[in-house]
């Protein structure tokens, strides 16, 4: 059943647990049906701890103070602003929502219920077995958990640390590459070392890549021949030609990946860069690509089911003829793709509300 977090004590030391013999500690396979994620929970507990709380919950003197997350906290009927954005504004009631710029961008919601439960995230209206209960959210500071969920750190929780004052650590961005070029006496050689797209570092997968030459930045020419990459765990690309364009020359990589009906399910994705990536009929079945690039990527015909796709990027992605049954696509955003043809079944959409509809393929 739903259940809320919540706060106990071991000996005189406030530590923060939940069920832990309901609990499931290894989220690489899922969690299971009938447990808790434990990483889930001690991570949203930790962002708790850093300060993700709402002033209401810090009184003096009978009056709120206000806390390092209510300085971008707004609300859209709040009484002190009716209509113009005004933050803060720690009012009860109204419509809370998160914002860096004043209110003019409106990034996420906050939970609008009592002084405890306004120190999350707002959680969208789903529902578990006909139960009202929401499955999906803006982040790990979402008020609530449930069995079987697997929620993460999201890009609005590392937002909220980093405008309270936190440092993030920099990642390395996945995709980058390392490209060396020689002339030897008109024959140049080149040779490119290339990173996998994907975070996570127990999944490869590396875009086929190709080296071009300009002398104006404008036009530009294929040189050598085209690399693989695919699902391999390096890739070091040799390029050698005769170099007959005189004068100054410029070098460019071009990359897309290219894995058409690839073996892809159950894996952890999230973040990754597939742009332009070429995914026709690929098996992407509870794949985990919450917060990946994959603008204008063709996936026509992939098979999504119980994909997790929050907040991912598909503009002008074609997902023609995809299948989303029990796909989560949360904040996702659509703008310009491609979706005729799709099956829809219990599918989370991008407002959080719950689409069912299958359509005819297209020819």
């Amino acid at each position: 059943m739903p259940a809320e977090w919540q706060v106990y004590k071991i000996s005189s030391s406030p530590f923060f647990i939940f069920l832990w013999d309901a609990c499931d500690f290894d989220r690489s396979d899922g969690i299971d049906a009938n447990k808790y994620s434990a990483v889930g929970i001690i991570e949203h507990e930790i962002g708790h701890a850093l300060g993700f709380t709402a002033g209401n919950l810090l009184v003096a003197n009978d009056d709120p103070l206000i806390s390092p997350l209510d300085l971008f906290r707004g609300n859209e009927n709040g009484p002190e602003s009716p209509t113009v954005p005004s933050i803060p504004n720690i009012s009860l009631g109204g419509t809370p929502y998160f914002s860096i710029d004043g209110g003019v961008t409106r990034i996420a919601e906050f939970h609008d219920g009592s002084r405890s439960t306004r120190s999350h995230w707002k959680v969208a209206g789903t529902k578990i077995n006909g139960v009202p209960f929401e499955t999906v959210s803006y982040g790990i500071l979402a008020r609530a958990t449930d069995f079987g969920l697997d929620q993460r750190i999201s890009k609005n929780d590392l937002l909220a640390m980093d405008v309270m004052g936190y440092d993030l650590r920099p990642s390395i961005k996945p995709g980058q590459i390392k490209l060396e070029v020689i002339s030897n006496g008109g024959i140049l050689t080149g040779d490119l070392t290339a990173k996998s797209v994907a975070h996570n570092e127990n999944v490869s997968i590396i875009p086929d890549y190709r080296l071009q030459h300009s002398s104006d930045l404008k036009s530009w020419a294929d040189f050598g021949d085209l690399k693989l990459g695919g699902l391999v765990q390096s890739f070091e690309g040799h390029f050698e030609a005769a170099m007959d364009s005189p004068g100054f020359q410029f070098f460019r990589t071009v990359g897309a990946v290219n894995l058409p009906g690839a073996a892809l399910s159950n894996l952890d994705l999230e973040g990754a860069i597939l742009e332009g990536a070429n995914l026709e009929n690929a098996i992407l079945i509870g794949s985990d690509l919450r917060e990946s690039n994959l603008d204008r990527s063709n996936l026509k015909g992939a098979d999504l089911t119980r994909a997790v796709l929050h907040f991912a990027s598909f503009i002008s992605a074609d997902l023609s003829n995809c299948d989303l049954t029990s796909a989560s696509l949360f904040g996702a955003n659509l703008e310009d793709a491609i979706l005729e043809g799709v099956t829809y079944e219990n599918t989370v959409m991008p407002d959080g509300s719950i689409m069912n509809r299958t359509e005819e393929p297209t020819p």
